[in-house]
C-alpha cells in the first residue's frame, strides 16, 4: 500500500487525507495543533466562546467549500445555516450585522454605510466571487505555465 503523509489538519488537509485514503493510500495526517480544523476553529477568552474563520460566513453555502466535500464524501455536517454570518461592535458605533441573506446584507450595509460604502462593497463582492471561482476550478498553485498562469489570472 502507497502511503501518504498530510501535514496540517485543516479542511484542505483533512479533505485531501479522506480523498487519498478512498483512493486506497495509507494516510497519516500531522497537525501541530491540538485539535483539527485549521483557521476554522473554536477559541475562548474569559468566559466566552468565539467561532472562527473564513468557512463560518461562506464556505457551508450551496456550492462552498464545504458543501462540496459533503457532497463528494457523503458527509452530514448536522448543523444548520444561520442567517447572521458574523457581527461587528465597534465602539461608538452602532452593531453591524453581516447576514448570509444577500437582500437583508444590502438593507444592513446600506442602512451603516449609506450609498458612499456601496462602491467598496460591490467590489468586495465581485473580488470574492472571482476567488471562490478561482478556487473551486483547482488550478495548481505554484502555477506550472503560461496557459495555467492564465487560468489563475496572473
Amino acid at each position: 500500500m502507497t502511503r501518504a503523509i498530510i501535514v496540517g489538519a485543516g479542511g484542505g488537509g483533512l479533505a485531501a487525507a479522506l480523498e487519498l485514503a478512498n483512493s486506497g493510500f495509507d494516510v497519516t495526517v500531522l497537525e501541530s495543533h491540538i485539535y483539527a480544523g485549521g483557521c476554522a476553529g473554536t477559541f475562548y477568552h474569559k468566559k466566552y466562546r468565539f467561532d472562527a474563520g473564513a468557512t463560518l460566513a461562506g464556505g457551508f453555502k450551496e456550492n462552498g467549500p464545504m458543501d462540496i466535500i459533503a457532497n463528494r464524501f457523503d458527509i452530514d455536517w448536522k448543523g444548520k445555516v444561520d442567517d447572521i454570518g458574523i457581527k461587528v461592535h465597534l465602539k461608538g458605533h452602532p452593531c453591524i450585522t453581516r447576514r448570509i441573506d444577500e437582500k437583508a446584507w444590502e438593507k444592513e450595509r446600506f442602512e451603516q454605510f449609506g450609498r458612499s460604502g456601496e462602491k467598496f462593497w460591490k467590489w468586495q463582492e465581485n473580488t470574492a466571487d472571482l476567488l471562490w471561482d478561482l478556487a473551486l476550478r483547482y488550478p495548481p498553485w505554484p502555477p506550472k505555465n503560461l496557459r495555467i498562469s492564465r487560468i489563475c489570472g496572473i
